[in-house]
């Protein structure tokens, strides 16, 4: 018991309206919503990431490769979310088992960076990036992009703004909702 807080393990002979929290047939049930953390600018959680190389999981409870963390990585202390990976607890390294891991995390100067775990099973993987938000907002990728080609078939074919296509000798810009601009292709 700590601050007078009390937590039962058991409700024999009660109801759920005795107990904060009570257990039943292996599992911690609790009566109302649980919070975590205070009203405080700063959490003071007791469930928390808050130093390097600490991690929540969360997802899915399969052992197939959906296991998912929250937390900071333990070398650089970079704060992350990795989806179907596990940091290690060294380097800045993640774990998946079974399946391939997406990792968005802070670089620590201010970027959001989108990362691939490649490999579907293996131990001590460097995040490999793929895209980013650098510090002053400009998206960035990695590599090329690659979009398919579904030309419109007219200029005032179904389309949002902004929409992008190509085919061998047009490149398409949606305008406006249905309005569709075209440039022709030529070799140099």
């Amino acid at each position: 018991m700590r601050d007078n807080t009390a937590v039962f393990a058991a409700a024999i002979n009660g109801t759920a309206s005795n107990y904060s929290f009570f257990g039943q047939n292996g599992r911690l049930y609790n009566k109302d919503k649980v919070l975590v953390g205070s009203l405080a600018t700063q959490s003071t959680s007791l469930v928390a990431a808050r130093a390097a190389g600490n991690s929540v999981e969360f997802g899915h409870p399969s052992l197939a490769g959906f296991g998912s963390n929250i937390g900071a990585t333990f070398s650089s202390g970079a704060p992350f979310v990795a989806f179907c990976a596990e940091v290690n607890a060294s380097g800045n390294t993640f774990t998946t088992r079974g399946k391939i891991g997406t990792v968005i995390w802070n670089d620590l100067s201010g970027s959001m960076v989108f990362s691939r775990i490649s490999n579907p099973n293996e131990v001590g993987q460097a995040p490999t990036e793929m895209a980013r938000f650098d510090a002053t907002g400009a998206f960035k990728l990695a590599s090329n992009p690659s979009m398919s080609s579904n030309p419109p078939q007219s200029a005032t074919a179904p389309g949002r703004v902004g929409e992008i296509a190509w085919d061998s000798d047009y490149f398409y810009v949606c305008v406006a909702l249905n309005t569709w601009k075209r440039t022709a292709l030529s070799t140099w």
